[in-house]
């Protein structure tokens, strides 16, 4: 019997609540687990090359750097991570600048 591996999830959120909110929902799921997390846009590309990640929960709104800009860094070097871009605003400018940037949702 082949047991498919499990989808890694990476989440990037300047929230602690939001974080801890998302790894409870993957929690949940035996299929997808949470291979690490953070609250600094500056660390990520260092914490994915430790932490392979199928998918990139980020943020739109970090400090330090957009979602946006960090998005196209991500899929700079690891164009196979799927991104799926968390905002609890509906602006649709910041939508279609992340879609541009890469953003798969």
């Amino acid at each position: 019997m082949d047991i498919a591996p499990k989808i890694r999830v990476f989440i990037i959120d300047d929230h602690q609540l939001i974080i801890d909110g998302v790894q409870s929902l993957i929690k949940g799921d035996d299929e997808i687990i949470v291979s690490g997390y953070t609250h600094q846009a500056d660390q990520v590309l260092k914490l994915l090359s430790q932490h392979p990640s199928d998918i990139v929960i980020c943020d739109v709104n970090l400090p330090g750097m957009s979602g946006v800009e960090l998005s196209r860094k991500i899929k700079q070097q690891y164009p196979d991570i799927k991104i799926i871009a968390l905002s609890m605003f509906g602006d649709k400018g910041a939508i279609a600048e992340m879609l541009q940037a890469g953003v798969s949702g």
